[in-house]
């Protein structure tokens, strides 16, 4: 339920689908990131290198052609960017995040990996109508 929310709040104000990919993208890995040497680059958007996820994922069970940006986020998925006909893109940042309030032990881990992110989305609860 988190993370359905996510899409949902991201999609309605796309201020926030904007955050989220500057976000994603100022963590995302160069191609020479030494933990991607021996992966394959399937494509670049804004500047950086997306890897299939089923590469970064073994037996994730992820359609052939998703892709997702690398970086030590909460889980590979979270680096994948969406397009649609309009050129509009979306993430999972914002719904992997929510899907951490869901126990006071995954929040926990969420202000521990990435605290700038916790507070965001601490911080757009609380200002958001």
């Amino acid at each position: 339920m988190f993370h359905e929310i996510g899409h949902t709040v991201e999609a309605q104000r796309p201020w926030l689908g904007r955050w989220a990919r500057e976000w994603s993208k100022n963590k995302a890995y160069s191609a020479n990131h030494p933990s991607l040497q021996k992966q394959v680059v399937e494509n670049m958007l804004e500047g950086k290198p997306r890897y299939k996820l089923n590469d970064m994922v073994p037996f994730g069970g992820y359609q052939a052609q998703e892709t997702a940006w690398a970086d030590n986020y909460l889980s590979p998925y979270m680096g994948k960017q969406y397009t649609n006909d309009k050129g509009y893109i979306s993430t999972e940042v914002w719904t992997m995040a929510m899907e951490q309030f869901a126990t006071p032990d995954s929040m926990a881990g969420l202000y521990q990996k990435h605290p700038d992110l916790f507070r965001a989305v601490v911080g757009f609860f609380d200002v958001l109508p």
